[in-house]
């Protein structure tokens, strides 16, 4: 069908503090957090996955409400759209075969996607 698949995700939150690893240190002399070192609360990631290619675009927040989630999705998308090659063969929006009628009757006329899509983000949005 020539679809992009892009999966979404998001994790944390995360502590910012420095995780313990592996280090060559002196014993008895264990390492020590810089005097600057100030904790700064918690850090979540947003990602977007292309199972197909194993690409993986990814962004550190410190909080991922939907304003950050969705100019995030909007910049990436974009940027995904922009890459892609042109349909070979005319899309349609319904399958081959509908006659844009149920069992006779018509179906009642809906406004098109784009229009629904912007409608339900505007409703999930905090006023």
């Amino acid at each position: 069908m020539g679809l992009s698949v892009w999966c979404e995700d998001e994790a944390g939150p995360y502590q910012t503090k420095p995780y313990a690893g592996a280090r060559w240190q002196l014993e008895a002399h264990p390492v020590q957090l810089p005097h600057a070192y100030v904790r700064d609360g918690t850090a979540k990631t947003l990602t977007l996955f292309h199972p197909a290619s194993g690409q993986l675009r990814l962004k550190g927040v410190t909080s991922a409400p939907n304003a950050v989630l969705h100019s995030w999705l909007k910049q990436e998308l974009t940027a995904i759209l922009a890459h892609l090659p042109e349909p070979t063969s005319s899309v349609t929006t319904r399958p081959t075969g509908h006659s844009g009628s149920a069992g006779g009757k018509e179906c009642a006329s809906s406004p098109p996607f784009e229009q629904r899509l912007a409608a339900a983000a505007d409703a999930t949005r905090p006023r």
